[in-house]
């Protein structure tokens, strides 16, 4: 089973391999190490697996992806916009994707993502199960 926690981001038209490197290089200068693996791209995404250990990382138990086609992000949007009253979704322009599955779930590297893309991009979360309302608090 996996769970998915979306990032609604305004990151002005960056690539998505552009996107993961910002992200791996800020959890650098937070001094938390985080480890990456399986690294891959397409048309306007990347993903990569990532841990608090090599091996963590290569357990691909916590993935990102970074999506930047337009049709996707409008979409995804669409999907979920009547939920947020402020609106400020309507403003974005990709969306970075948490996948958590199996046993490999690295809750730290979560809290890591989560406070990166809320820094780099004023990044809007967004699950099923609690909507806006999500915590960053209930993974740590």
């Amino acid at each position: 089973m996996t769970y998915n926690i979306n990032f609604y981001c305004a990151a002005g038209g960056i690539s998505p391999d552009e996107a993961i490197d910002l992200l791996v290089d800020s959890f650098n200068t937070q001094s938390r190490p985080v480890f990456t693996d399986d690294r891959s791209s397409g048309q306007e995404w990347t993903s990569v697996s990532l841990g608090s250990t090599e091996s963590a990382a290569v357990a691909g138990g916590t993935r990102i992806e970074f999506h930047s086609s337009p049709s996707i992000v409008r979409h995804s949007v669409s999907q979920v916009a009547a939920e947020d009253i402020s609106g400020r979704i309507n403003e974005t322009d990709s969306l970075l994707i948490i996948t958590l599955s199996g046993d490999g779930i690295d809750l730290p590297v979560v809290q890591v993502v989560w406070e990166s893309a809320t820094s780099l991009w004023n990044a809007i979360p967004h699950d099923d199960a609690s909507g806006f309302e999500v915590a960053q608090a209930e993974f740590g």
